[in-house]
């Protein structure tokens, strides 16, 4: 297939006071910042819309889970889109579509008013999330992006560690619907920003020529397989819905291969994954960020019902595990420029495992020095990989084809946080029943369950070194 002539970026569209390359690290952070702060704020909300509403918890849920289907389903279509019609297009149409979100959000009259609004939220963040890491490769040279990875890590730690705390103050000091106002002045400087001072990005040649069969073939996939690991939990691997939403995701994964294979413009170019940089840095990415979930989804429960934490106690220390990761990911991310990616990745792998086997085996007696301390050690393990596994993926396809790249980055992200959580809670409520059966006082049982589903994903992560070993033999059987 002709891709036509190298590409070459446009001048950016204002002379920048500085560096422009940092001036677009800020425009992206900001995009990134927004999101990671939705992704986290809305959980404390959840008590107060149930409340609000009357509607229950599994309805509830929605709230969050309709905003995860559609960001998430959209990712990789959304960086093919970009590549072909800009990515700065498409990241400030995405800004937009984002904060007018937000505004109808805190006008929602009842609870499916706000579960569509939140859909619709979610493909703005699609659009800004898919295109952003992009930008920031297309924009640093190769020996600069670990250090501009590293400090965007630092902005997904600042946005994960500041949801619940901004959220629990706008709640109490005003209403559910300030979870959604107040952050729009944030997409109103974005917006500005973005149109002055982004420069155009490198293009796929040729028209457009959208891959609607690929894209609602991959919509298929990831809309069956999060809706199997959302509602597992709740109504069981044998409910009829579960079976239908994994029956789905089975029966279209081979379809879209094939159909990839012979499209003329796919939305994944599915030979890219015979690179090994490409495919163990996706692979990688998957058990990295279900430790993340694990960690954020179980500890709360062990703290608040099984150790007696208010809920301002346990945010304050589930706030460790992001600020951590905020204050070492730019040393992490120099340090990918000029240490081997596989030797990084693998060695936050063993430490986040490390935490992790730590985090299982503590009590009812645990102190919080002792949390704060282990979840500290499983932070640093996730800024020692996530900067360096964004730097080695991007660094595996050419200038025009980034959005792709970045998008496989965000949707790995969320496909390991979303199993992550699926199957956590499962073994945390499968165990904890086990415990309790076994004599157990509820709040002993409870902290157990939560250190077995812990032990669970601390030997995932710890297989998920096995691709980069794998690599690294392969390289040095060739030479």
């Amino acid at each position: 297939m002709d891709n036509g002539p190298a590409l070459q970026p446009a001048p950016p569209r204002l002379k920048a006071p500085w560096s422009y390359k940092w001036t677009a690290f800020i425009i992206v952070s900001l995009g990134t910042l927004m999101s990671t702060l939705d992704g986290s704020i809305i959980n404390i909300a959840y008590p107060v819309l149930s409340e609000t509403f009357g509607a229950d918890a599994s309805i509830v849920a929605w709230v969050g889970i309709a905003f995860f289907l559609t960001s998430t389903s959209l990712l990789l279509t959304m960086g093919w889109i970009g590549d072909f019609l800009g990515r700065e297009r498409l990241y400030i149409a995405g800004l937009l579509l984002f904060a007018v979100a937000l505004a109808l959000a805190a006008l929602a009259q009842d609870i499916a008013q706000l579960i569509l609004v939140r859909a619709l939220q979610g493909i703005g963040a699609a659009m800004v999330v898919s295109v952003g890491s992009a930008i920031l490769a297309a924009t640093f040279e190769a020996k600069e992006r670990g250090l501009a990875f590293g400090l965007l890590g630092a902005t997904v730690g600042l946005g994960l560690a500041g949801g619940p705390l901004l959220g629990g103050v706008v709640i109490d000091l005003l209403d559910w619907r300030a979870v959604f106002y107040t952050r729009l002045p944030l997409s109103l400087v974005a917006v500005p920003l973005s149109w002055l001072f982004l420069a155009q990005q490198p293009r796929m040649p040729g028209a457009l020529h959208l891959d609607s069969q690929g894209a609602v073939i991959l919509l298929a996939i990831l809309s069956g397989f999060l809706l199997a690991v959302n509602q597992a939990g709740r109504l069981g691997i044998t409910s009829p819905l579960v079976l239908a939403a994994i029956a789905l995701a089975v029966t279209a994964f081979p379809l879209f291969i094939w159909w990839e294979l012979r499209a003329r413009r796919p939305i994944v170019d599915v030979r890219a994954f015979r690179n090994p940089v490409l495919s163990t840095g996706v692979a990688t990415l998957l058990a990295h960020f279900q430790a993340w979930s694990a960690v954020a989804f179980v500890l709360p429960f062990a703290m608040i019902n099984g150790l007696g934490y208010s809920t301002a106690k346990a945010g304050l220390v589930l706030a460790v595990f992001s600020v951590v990761r905020f204050l070492t990911s730019p040393v992490t991310g120099w340090l990918s420029d000029r240490i081997s990616h596989g030797l990084l990745m693998a060695s936050g792998l063993v430490v986040v495992s490390v935490a992790l086997f730590l985090l299982s085996g503590l009590g009812v007696s645990t102190t919080v020095w002792q949390l704060a301390m282990i979840l500290s050690l499983a932070s640093l393990g996730s800024a020692l990989f996530d900067p360096t596994n964004a730097s080695s993926i991007m660094s595996t396809v050419p200038a025009e084809r980034l959005g792709m790249a970045g998008a496989f980055i965000a949707t790995g992200r969320q496909m390991g946080l979303s199993g992550g959580v699926a199957l956590s809670g499962a073994i945390l409520a499968s165990r904890e029943a086990y415990h309790l059966s076994s004599g157990l006082p509820q709040n002993e049982a409870l902290v157990a369950g939560a250190g077995d589903a812990l032990v669970v994903s601390a030997v995932i992560t710890i297989l998920g070194i096995a691709p980069v070993v794998l690599a690294k033999l392969r390289s040095m059987a060739r030479r």
